[in-house]
Formats: C-alpha cells, sequence, structure tokens
C-alpha cells in the first residue's frame, strides 16, 4: 500500500498556508507541469524511468488498510472492494453527464479548451449515449529510491476503431494515514497537475448505505479533507504554498443495486463549488476484461480533433 504517513496534525489545520514547509501538509506534492498542456505522456516525460506499469493496477491494492475511526471497509460490498483493489479487472461507462446552470452555459468551451489545449480534466459537454473509458494504470517513484511513492490513472475516450482519443483526466493517487486531532484519519489523495502545480483533492471515506461507498472532500469533521491548488517550491526551494480551490469540492459515491445476479456497480461523480452542484457524471462499472492501455513515450498525439 502507498502511504504517506506524516504524523500528528492539529484540529486547527489551516485550510491555508504560504511558504510552509512539506511535511507539514499532507497532502504535498511536486508534481506540476512546465507548461499548459499535460498529457497523456506527462508522466514518462517528466519522471522518465520513474514511471512505469502498475505491478498491481489498482487505485488502492490494500482496501482493508485505510479502516479509521470514522470507516469501516468491511462493510463496503464485495464487488466493490474488487474494483478498488483489481481496477484493470473492470470496465467504466460513463452513462450520463449533467451540467447544471448556469455552469453548463460555459461547459462546450470549458470541453474544448480542456481537451485540445490543457489536455487534462476533459469533462465532456453532453453526452448522447453511454461512453466506454478506457485506462492506464502505472506505479510512479518519484524520488528513485526503488519504492512507488504514488500511482497514477489516466482515463481516455477511446476513437471508433478503439484507440485512444481524448483524454479524461491524468492524475496520481496516494492513500494518506494521519492523526487528525485525537483521531485516526485516512484520505486518498488524487493529485492533477497543472500548470506550475497542482489541483489535490483529499477525499475522506465513508460508508453508504447497503454496502455503499462515499468519498468526499467536504467532510465536516476534518480539517485536512479538502480541495487545494498546490504549489511546491513557492515562494522558495523546499516550500509549499497552497490554497483553497476556488469553491470547489467533489463527492463520490458508489453502490451495487438491489436485486438478483446483480453484477455491476452504479458510481456518481458530484462536483460543487461554494455548494451549488457544477456536473454530475453518472457511472456504470463492470467486471470484465478492462481496457487499459499501453502507453508510449510522447503520446500527446492521442488527444486528437473532436
Amino acid at each position: 500500500m502507498l502511504t504517506s504517513d506524516r504524523g500528528r496534525f492539529s484540529e486547527h489545520f489551516p485550510p491555508w498556508g504560504v511558504g510552509v514547509l512539506d511535511r507539514q501538509v499532507p497532502f504535498a506534492s511536486d508534481i506540476r507541469d512546465d507548461d499548459f498542456s499535460v498529457g497523456a505522456g506527462y508522466f514518462d516525460e517528466r519522471f522518465g524511468a520513474g514511471h512505469a506499469p502498475a505491478a498491481q493496477p489498482a487505485l488502492i491494492p490494500a482496501f482493508d488498510e485505510i479502516e479509521d475511526d470514522f470507516f469501516d471497509p468491511s462493510l463496503v460490498h464485495p464487488l466493490i472492494r474488487e474494483f478498488y483493489q483489481n481496477s484493470a479487472g473492470f470496465n467504466l461507462l460513463l452513462e450520463r453527464v449533467t451540467w447544471r446552470a448556469p455552469f453548463g452555459y460555459v461547459a462546450p468551451l470549458y470541453t474544448r479548451l480542456a481537451s485540445h489545449v490543457f489536455k487534462q480534466l476533459a469533462v465532456p459537454s453532453t453526452t448522447r449515449t453511454p461512453r466506454v473509458m478506457h485506462s492506464h494504470y502505472g506505479d510512479l517513484d518519484v524520488d528513485n529510491d526503488g519504492t512507488p511513492d504514488y500511482r497514477t490513472w489516466i482515463r481516455f475516450f477511446p476513437a471508433a476503431d478503439g484507440t485512444p482519443r481524448k483524454i479524461f483526466y491524468v492524475a496520481a493517487l496516494r492513500t494518506i494515514r494521519v492523526q487528525e486531532g485525537r483521531r485516526r484519519r485516512s484520505f486518498l489523495s488524487v493529485c492533477l497537475p497543472l500548470w506550475s502545480g497542482n489541483k489535490c483533492s483529499v477525499f475522506a471515506f465513508g460508508n453508504g448505505p447497503a454496502g455503499g461507498l462515499t468519498l468526499t472532500t467536504g467532510r465536516r469533521d476534518s480539517k485536512i479533507a479538502g480541495s487545494y491548488l498546490v504549489f511546491h517550491d513557492v515562494p522558495v526551494r523546499g516550500r509549499v504554498t497552497y490554497l483553497p480551490a476556488l469553491g470547489l469540492g467533489e463527492t463520490l459515491r458508489f453502490w451495487v443495486p438491489s436485486g438478483p445476479n446483480i453484477s455491476y456497480i452504479l458510481g456518481e461523480h458530484l462536483e460543487s463549488w461554494r455548494s451549488k452542484e457544477v456536473f454530475r457524471l453518472e457511472y456504470r462499472i463492470e467486471r470484465g476484461a478492462g481496457k487499459q492501455i499501453r502507453l508510449e513515450r510522447a503520446t500527446d498525439a492521442i488527444s486528437g480533433p473532436g
């Protein structure tokens, strides 16, 4: 399990910090992009041999180890647990995208910029029919000490012939276990490289009804969970500046529908701004061969037109 055990944190963990030591920030990361375009080849180009295909292509390889004082992984439905521990063995289908007003008015422009310029966070403006997503899972060893520091997850929408076409997102993930105040907490940190820094979503785990799983950045009982903009080596080398990510929040929910012979997971991803819903993504996740695309270096060309 990839973890970042950074000791004890006060219940008064500040929501922003300028020029603090990275060990004071549990989600600190030096993952950043040096230009305005991320692309599928980002990890290979920036970290070279430090990025390799995942030895165990899983979002959370050891699910039981994320147990804390607020979350019991043993109560999560076995199919959801299997998805997180064997992610490459599942197919991911985006069934619906819903943008809420007034954000929906700018969604087409945002999607075009994200797809063709930034090559990151390319949330579709709409989807007329369910769309299959393909994935690449990797291990990232930032400091080249032989131990992976992150799991990488690159998601695509494939073209009609099955080759990658548009990037959905390029992300580095790791689990964080800390002592927050007097309570044990586990978080999932999802780091999305952006120009000069990264957007880091720190999700707290929660049990949902009937074996469901919830991950959210908006837990009132945690000062660490949240969405942040992180700038490493700012204002000076070895220091970190982090800020709340413009009022953004995220919630992920997964559940298995009731009924006989159900073998799929339903999920939704809600993005909000100051508690107002921006968009909602609805997923269907099925056990299967999985669609993991092996990427070569310098593969930005896969984000073709359209």
